[in-house]
């Protein structure tokens, strides 16, 4: 597969993800990053693409071909898209409206051994997604990114370093420009 092949392949599973949450492209998608947070099946792909003056930043599930996907919510069975890699092809999901993807980004992110826990969508909407992951703790993640800091983030991350005991384990999952968020450990 060509690097273009692979462009396009990732600007439609972003166009894909972008339709599922009711916002459409709006304008050209153009892919700005994707890094795999964990390679093999099941795995995960980090994708942020600009569409127009915007960036939105997606969490790719990449399943095996006859795996059975996990879905937080009925009337979700629906997948992004295949996608060539160095694994063969993957059907791809919003890793965060999977009951299995979900925590295993957590654990991914706070490099722990993933483990089954229950999972609920707290929250999903232009903002933020929020997945309870149960006793392993929430994970947030915003949609759009934007250059500028984000006080709820900065608040959480600074409580957590002063020692404050009250608060979970917060993790400031930041890529530069960009700033993102969920919770877990250190990765930066």
């Amino acid at each position: 597969m060509t690097d273009e092949d692979r462009d396009q392949s990732l600007r439609a599973l972003a166009e894909a993800w972008l339709n599922l949450r009711g916002s459409g492209p709006g304008g050209e998608v153009e892919v700005l990053r994707a890094e795999v947070l964990r390679p093999g099946r099941p795995g995960l792909l980090d994708l942020v693409v600009r569409v127009g003056a915007r960036a939105a930043h997606m969490v790719a599930g990449l399943r095996s071909v006859g795996d059975e996907p996990h879905f937080l919510r009925a009337g979700e069975e629906s997948a992004l898209g295949l996608l060539d890699d160095d694994y063969g092809l993957a059907v791809c999901t919003d890793a965060l409206r999977d009951a299995q993807l979900a925590p295993l980004l957590l654990a991914t992110l706070r490099e722990a051994e993933p483990c089954p826990v229950p999972v609920a969508v707290l929250r999903e909407d232009d903002d933020a997604a929020v997945i309870d992951c149960g006793d392993r703790g929430d994970l947030t993640v915003y949609p759009w990114l934007t250059e500028r800091a984000r006080p709820d983030v900065d608040l959480l991350v600074g409580l957590d370093e002063a020692g404050f005991n009250h608060v979970a384990g917060t993790s400031a999952w930041c890529r530069s420009p960009w700033r993102t968020a969920p919770a877990g450990g250190r990765w930066r």
